[in-house]
């Protein structure tokens, strides 16, 4: 048991709540509580990304340390407990930037290397490459030496890769696993590793999450090991994969061998997910091609019966007939979905091609207003009573150039009712449109109405003008609000400095939110943060958070 002579464990806890985490670091010194608190954070996480030294050196700690802990432990005159680092690791990020980058010439050569052959200066190239990254070890006794004297000599990429092999294995609380894999030569030692790691003796049967953000050709020869007839990941419940273009995909004459990739690929992982389907609670989908999300979610299994939480990052186009397929999904599962994300853009990405389709998709839209009778696939219709979290990126109709939408002034709301949609909503995420109050008014009136009125403990959403009648609209309609999260373009009462900024604050909207939350023993010490906010060319504005934690 840990001793902490200043303060109890329980006040240590909530001191570090307002602290960034980076400050957990430089209290490592203060006590035996914190000391683990800091090692718990920094080995939380390894990333294996470089092959350097450093590199070495992580992976050396995890597994020698462990080492010592078995063999000291038992003499207690050697002194002193050693920290377990291995069982401190809890999440692997793959992200292999010491791999050979595929060049132009490379990737020309292996489009055709069926019907041409290389050159003698590509053999020679191809050749040295070989020799680079798959550089026999000629006997190196590094077994049984010291690490202090085997650390001079620079490691090879095969000594790291069988260093990472056994310190992963001594990892019992590691179950999230993340790799990534872009435009790189896949080695021949990267390869065994990455088979490694799904051994018995290894990460592959305590691994509950996978995450997988890779370009198409890689996938397949990823998943092969995994769709075998002998299950391999038994505990996996949370599945991510972001389908990453490839720089190459652009190249003309490599059409037709990007277009066999996305074929492989979305076969591939058809069969896992046909695999995992019982076992899966959470699915995350992120692309840049609408198409490829339309093939994914059209051959999907028909149902998994144990998911909860599903996530949709792509890009919409009314070209790609995406939407009927997702609506199919989501409604087979409308009866267990507790956590639903839609975004009409990928991960990582700070811009969308999405057209007005998507906007139609989602908003209230009247029957025949859809293109080809699609309102009974619309957004509108799903029915979801279990959805407690709701985070949706809302898009504005353009006016103008609307064949299927003679009527503009009918796209007032950007929703459908919530109290019809989702009865017992708690959180509430919209984002990528400023609201105007007479949008924020209507949505709440729609969370508001009917038999669950104030349901809704969490909301975050942007306005276009930040203004006390807005907090009095929450504490009137939404007494079960804790946490509200409001970014502005405009502050009533524009030009303001931070003085009377601050000032504006403490008359006008702490006396509002104390009057609305007092009786919840809600925290009122954190104050207005103010960020510039630029949203879609917005040069100047103000980001206001008020967080009742």
């Amino acid at each position: 048991m840990f001793t902490t002579p200043d303060l109890p464990l329980e006040l240590w806890l909530e001191i570090l709540a307002y602290l960034p985490r980076s400050a957990l670091h430089k209290l490592i010194g203060v006590n035996r509580f914190l000391f683990e608190l800091a090692l718990d954070d920094i080995y939380e996480e390894v990333r294996f990304i470089a092959g350097d030294k450093q590199m070495e050196k992580i992976f050396l700690q995890v597994e020698s340390v462990m080492l010592s802990f078995c063999i000291y432990s038992r003499f207690e005159f050697l002194g002193g407990r050693f920290p377990n680092i291995a069982k401190r690791v809890k999440r692997f990020l793959i992200r292999p930037t010491f791999l050979p980058p595929i060049d132009s010439d490379e990737a020309e050569s292996s489009a055709h290397s069926s019907r041409t052959r290389l050159t003698s200066k590509k053999r020679l190239l191809s050749h040295f490459h070989r020799l680079k990254y798959n550089r026999p070890k000629f006997g190196r006794p590094t077994e049984g030496l010291d690490p202090k004297h085997t650390s001079a000599q620079a490691p090879t990429t095969g000594d790291i890769l069988q260093l990472a092999e056994k310190a992963i294995k001594l990892c019992p609380n590691l179950q999230d696993l993340t790799v990534v894999l872009h435009d790189h030569m896949l080695t021949t030692p990267f390869i065994s590793f990455l088979k490694s790691l799904w051994k018995p003796d290894s990460i592959g049967p305590r691994l509950r999450t996978l995450r997988m953000d890779m370009t198409l050709a890689k996938i397949p020869s990823f998943l092969k090991p995994l769709i075998s007839p002998q299950k391999v990941l038994h505990n996996l419940e949370i599945f991510s994969i972001d389908l990453a273009p490839s720089r190459f995909d652009a190249i003309p004459n490599r059409a037709e061998e990007a277009t066999s990739n996305s074929y492989r690929a979305l076969v591939s992982l058809r069969s896992f997910f046909s695999l995992f389907r019982d076992s899966l609670t959470s699915i995350s989908i992120s692309t840049h091609s609408a198409h490829d999300f339309r093939t994914l979610i059209t051959y999907l299994p028909l149902r998994f019966p144990n998911l909860k939480k599903f996530e949709v990052l792509t890009i919409f186009k009314v070209s790609a007939h995406q939407t009927a397929p997702l609506f199919k999904f989501l409604d087979e599962h409308s009866g267990q979905l507790e956590n639903l994300t839609i975004k009409p853009y990928p991960r990582q990405t700070s811009f969308s091609h999405t057209d007005d389709w998507y906007a139609i998709w989602i908003s209230p839209s009247p029957p025949g207003t859809l293109v080809g009778g699609s309102f009974l696939t619309g957004f509108s219709r799903l029915v979801l009573p279990k959805l407690q979290c709701l985070d949706i990126g809302l898009r504005e109709r353009r006016t103008h150039n609307l064949p299927h939408w003679p009527n503009p002034s009918l796209n007032a709301k950007l929703l459908p009712d919530l109290n019809v949609f989702a009865s017992n909503l708690r959180s509430l995420v919209l984002s990528e449109i400023a609201l105007s109050f007479e949008r924020i008014s209507d949505l709440v009136d729609s969370i508001g109405d009917g038999g669950n009125t104030g349901g809704l403990e969490s909301i975050d959403l942007v306005a276009t003008t930040l203004s006390p009648h807005i907090f009095d609209l929450f504490s009137a309609k939404l007494p079960r609000l804790k946490k509200l999260t409001v970014e502005y373009r405009v502050l009533l009462g524009a030009n303001l400095d931070n003085l009377e900024l601050a000032e504006y604050h403490d008359s006008h909207v702490r006396p509002r939110v104390c009057r609305a939350f007092f009786f919840l023993h809600m925290d009122f010490s954190s104050h207005l943060l103010c960020k510039p906010y630029e949203p879609e060319g917005i040069q100047d504005g103000c980001s206001a958070i008020c967080a009742l934690l």
